[in-house]
């Protein structure tokens, strides 16, 4: 038994569920595109929050749902895929996407028009400005005119 298996062992007593407790899945992408032919930017958003049940938790749901869905197409023929694919098949994905509405798991997606085209926002320059990103001349934050709090200021204002 190593020191890992006792503390995972302590934590899962400790850090159990109690009966009104449940967990919570929350997932958020966001993806700035600039069109060069319009020279429109677009901001585009998903998200999706799931709440645990008394007969599953969130995790679980989040987890099992997909791949039981993914299972039961493969034994109905609508897949007819072998070994491990990821969800980048358009025929395995929409099956998936499509129980997983059936299954109130929906992804709650947006898309916003911006009229600025091609400027980044404070965190967006200063992650494209920041020391080992490709194209960046600098070899440290100060050298690329950054510092740590000016990026926490920046993120607080956007909030």
């Amino acid at each position: 038994m190593y020191p890992l298996d006792i503390f995972a062992y302590l934590l899962a007593n400790k850090l159990a569920y109690q009966p009104h407790e449940r967990d919570m899945v929350v997932l958020s992408h966001e993806l700035v595109t600039n069109h060069y032919q319009t020279r429109k930017t677009q901001v585009h958003t998903s998200s999706l929050i799931v709440y645990g049940t008394p007969e599953a938790s969130a995790m679980a749901r989040t987890v099992g749902i997909p791949i039981a869905i993914a299972a039961l197409a493969v034994l109905d023929g609508k897949i007819y895929l072998r070994g491990v694919h990821g969800p980048v098949k358009k025929n395995v994905n929409q099956i998936v996407l499509e129980g997983l509405r059936g299954a109130g798991l929906a992804l709650r997606e947006e898309t916003k028009t911006l009229d600025t085209f091609g400027m980044l926002g404070p965190v967006e320059a200063a992650l494209v400005n920041a020391p080992g990103y490709p194209g960046c001349r600098s070899n440290t934050w100060s050298e690329a005119g950054l510092s740590m709090p000016e990026l926490r200021q920046s993120e607080t204002q956007l909030l």
